[in-house]
Formats: C-alpha cells, structure tokens, sequence
C-alpha cells in the first residue's frame, strides 16, 4: 500500500471472483498505479477487513451483483465511514442507478471508465501511473526554483 500525501494509507479492497474480466481489469489498473489492494470474495469479508484494519483512503471496487445484496446496506455503511465505492452497473434500470448514486456510490457502466476514478484517486494522493511513486509537484518551491535560474543568469552574463 502507498501512503497518500496526507500520509494516510491508500488502501483499495476488490470484492469479487478473481475469473471474473472486471476484477481482472481492476486488478491489472491497481497494479498498473502502483496502488495496493486486498481481494475479498464477498462484502462480509470485505466489511471484516474495513472493520479491523487501520484506516486512511479507502476505495472498494466491484459488481453490483457483489456489492448491493442485503438490501444495499454494505453502501451506507460505505458512505457512513467515509470510504469511497466504485460499483460497475451493467444492464440496470435508471431508478435502482439513481438509488445507488444518491447512496453517494460512484457508479460505472463500463471497466475502462474505472481508470477514470482511478486518476482522480491517485491525483487526490500524488501516486504517478506506471511508477507507483509518489509525485514531488506538490514538494516544488517555485520560489527556489526562480531564484537559481536568476544566479545561473548572472553567471552567464544575461
């Protein structure tokens, strides 16, 4: 796991079937940004993990199917510790869709829209794609920076 730029543990749980193309996907992103994650097979033990691990950025990923049985109450319970919940959603009607948005749930119709969230997650926590490294734009004093392009200019004679 990466730490954040608030020095929060960035922490993602996938909840699914490993065979299943979405988890693949998932997965293979994750790795893709150097963020870590845990796999759980089901909400109850991914709510065991939520439950006795320390905590910072939390993302769960996964299907409806997996995420919104029990009447959805994994959702509020999401939104009630403050995690974030990205659900794929294929084939739903808009009114369960609405639902599930309002439960605050960042829904998507499609895997490749995860990377989406994915960027905007890694931004919020200054991970870089491909490298896992944590971004020193934030580190960057611009100040600095203009004054030793000034001294470099005086010793050049410009």
């Amino acid at each position: 796991m990466k730490q954040s730029g608030q020095n929060l543990q960035l922490q993602t749980i996938i909840v699914g079937n490993v065979t299943d193309y979405f988890i693949h996907y998932a997965t293979n992103l994750l790795s893709r940004y150097g963020v870590g994650f845990v796999f759980c097979e089901d909400i109850y033990r991914a709510m065991v993990k939520l439950a006795t691990e320390p905590h910072g950025d939390v993302l769960v990923i996964g299907r409806i199917e997996k995420l919104g049985i029990e009447k959805r109450m994994f959702f509020s319970k999401i939104q009630e510790k403050g995690f974030r919940c990205c659900c794929l959603v294929e084939n739903k009607l808009a009114t369960e869709i609405k639902d599930i948005i309002e439960s605050g749930v960042i829904v998507i119709s499609e895997p490749v829209e995860l990377e989406k969230e994915i960027e905007s997650l890694s931004a919020d926590n200054q991970i870089s794609p491909s490298t896992g490294k944590p971004n020193k734009a934030s580190d960057f004093d611009q100040n600095e920076f203009l004054t030793t392009k000034a001294e470099i200019d005086a010793l050049l004679g410009d």
